[in-house]
């Protein structure tokens, strides 16, 4: 019987908090970051994922919101992260959309305008 595969082997703590001197930044910024910080393309990181192209796009833009765990697994073994830092940022992002939906601007739940064109500054944890 093949193993099952509970992840990557190796994952490294991504000391990338969800905040940016006290502002929330959008998930698909984060997802953005990690994988500009591997210096890959968003096509090698979807074929990492297993998901296509567009999906990934949308996910980076906050069009979308990764919402299936296994979609979310494969996501995070793909950038070589741990799952369980991809599950948190995911149930920020949708307790963030959720929050600004209740105060009446649900039109920016989508961050498709934001430009990730300040250095990536990441930290590998020990």
């Amino acid at each position: 019987m093949p193993p099952v595969n509970s992840g990557p082997e190796i994952s490294v703590d991504l000391d990338m908090p969800n905040t940016d001197d006290g502002r929330y930044v959008p998930l698909g910024v984060m997802l953005s970051r990690v994988r500009l910080w591997r210096r890959w393309s968003r096509d090698k990181t979807a074929r990492k994922a297993g998901m296509k192209y567009q999906t990934l796009s949308r996910y980076e833009t906050g069009e979308r919101v990764p919402t299936k765990v296994s979609a979310i697994m494969r996501l995070a073994d793909a950038l070589g992260m741990p799952r369980q830092q991809l599950f948190n940022w995911v149930v920020n992002e949708i307790e963030h959309r959720e929050k600004l939906r209740n105060l009446g601007h649900a039109d920016t739940c989508s961050h498709a305008a934001v430009k990730v064109t300040a250095p990536v500054v990441v930290t590998r944890g020990n």
